[in-house]
């Protein structure tokens, strides 16, 4: 997957990774509260008993997130993703046919972390009966409320799913729940840009262990 000709660029390019997802071990308290970019959930008159937990009260029908449960959530999401990218799993990026404005922001990451994406309507089976789902190891999901099919339907199959939840929605069919507010695009840009750095920085280091194994090999030879 990777061609690097020296050790130099494989050194760097590790090197760089490490520190575009410093977020991954960073990730603090101060940090989102200051960012402002999670605090608030989508406003709404309902609350899931599941996500309730993750809230800290509510005011004009907005949910304020508990920030450290954000972080615990997301470094949790991030450290799977890291072990997913070490063994080149394929993830499944989707965007429900309603947020088309955020199109492009999922393209972007999915295409950038070598990823597939679906930006369509998702119809019940579409998952089951896709001769591709073998090869789907997660999924990220930007509105579970909006795609209830394909949640039940990668739980069936036993998939993981990743998912940016609000204060209204349900979360016991989740793996890795990311309580936020999915419809702010910079809470959406904020969450996918760590998860899509963590799927990257598992895949170079990877590919450094790789390399530096290969070049062990052609030492001992020689």
């Amino acid at each position: 997957m990777y061609n690097v000709s020296s050790l130099s660029k494989i050194q760097s390019a590790n090197d760089k990774a490490s520190k575009s997802v410093e977020i991954l071990s960073d990730v603090n308290v101060k940090q989102i509260f200051y960012s402002t970019l999670s605090f608030w959930t989508n406003k709404s008159n309902t609350c899931d008993v599941n996500a309730s937990v993750h809230l800290i009260g509510k005011r004009h029908g907005f949910g304020i997130v508990n920030v450290e449960h954000h972080v615990d959530m997301l470094k949790t999401a991030s450290s799977f993703l890291k072990e997913l990218g070490k063994t080149e799993g394929k993830l499944l990026f989707v965007n429900d046919q309603f947020t088309y404005n955020l199109d492009g922001l999922v393209k972007t990451f999915a295409l950038n972390s070598g990823q597939s994406y679906s930006i369509e309507k998702w119809n019940c089976g579409k998952l089951t009966m896709s001769e591709d789902k073998l090869k789907y190891k997660a999924i990220i999901v930007l509105n579970p409320t909006k795609n209830l099919f394909l949640i039940r339907e990668a739980r069936k199959l036993g998939i993981p799913v990743l998912s940016l939840c609000p204060g209204g929605s349900a979360m016991f069919n989740i793996s890795y729940p990311i309580i936020c507010n999915n419809e702010s695009g910079d809470s959406i840009l904020y969450v996918l840009l760590t998860l899509a750095n963590a799927i990257i920085y598992g895949q170079l280091h990877q590919a450094y262990i790789n390399w530096s194994n290969k070049k062990n090999t052609i030492s001992i030879n020689e």
